[in-house]
């Protein structure tokens, strides 16, 4: 595979070991932050607005703005998104997004058989698609939805995929970057191996999806439509 193919740059970039070092680092001090300052409210089944928005925003803002400051340092900042572009890995996004949700499905299915059944642990975000519609719900929905997709895309496969497969094998990248992404997804202790074993694949299948796209516009695209899908499902089933 020729990595220069790509429409982006991110293959490109100098992702030195100190760039690497300090872009993990400032998101363990995110999860760090998040469980201090999100989950003492969970645990009340109340989590905060102001707390999540302003927790998620400044996560957004990191992991979108430090990639793309790096690509900016070293010439590659050069963004050129065409609508035709968008509209076709849309729909092939769709159809990714779909094989994501029958491949989750089969593997938690062989999971569930092989393990005992997780102790029931009240989820308090079992009933968040299911919530009335408001403005602070509508703007948390545009963060899942929109701000999400783009700057973990950004930051899981445009920054740390791409400074591992500088250094390891294609297998071992995509295996640790699904790892790093699970890892950072996990709320303890709402979160149980099903939760993380669905985020792993999703981790797997988007870097697939950029691998195969060559493009950071299609994992964004199957990350934006397979949370829609989660939380239209939830609104659907009310729950």
């Amino acid at each position: 595979m020729n990595i220069y193919q790509r429409s982006d740059n991110f293959i490109k970039a100098n992702w030195s070991f100190n760039r690497l070092i300090v872009g993990i680092c400032v998101l363990l001090v995110y999860i760090i932050i998040y469980h201090v300052s999100i989950i003492p409210f969970l645990k009340n089944g109340d989590p905060k607005f102001y707390t999540l928005f302003v927790n998620w925003s400044l996560s957004f803002l990191w992991m979108a703005s430090f990639p793309l400051l790096c690509l900016n340092r070293d010439n590659l900042l050069k963004i050129k998104v065409q609508i035709s572009q968008i509209v076709k890995e849309g729909i092939i996004a769709v159809g990714i997004v779909i094989v994501a949700i029958i491949i989750g499905g089969i593997v938690n299915a062989l999971v569930y058989s092989l393990l005992q059944e997780p102790a029931a642990v009240r989820n308090p975000w079992s009933g968040f698609g299911n919530s009335p519609a408001s403005s602070s719900l509508m703007l948390l929905l545009f963060m899942m939805i929109i701000l999400a997709p783009i700057a973990e895309e950004i930051f899981f496969r445009g920054f740390i995929y791409n400074a591992l497969r500088q250094r390891l094998n294609i297998y071992t990248c995509i295996i640790l970057q699904a790892i790093i992404f699970a890892t950072f997804h996990y709320k303890n202790p709402y979160d149980d191996i099903y939760s993380l074993i669905s985020i792993f694949i999703v981790g797997i299948i988007l870097v697939l999806a950029y691998e195969w796209r060559k493009s950071i516009v299609s994992p964004i695209l199957v990350h934006s439509f397979y949370t829609l899908f989660g939380v239209s499902l939830q609104r659907a089933l009310g729950i």
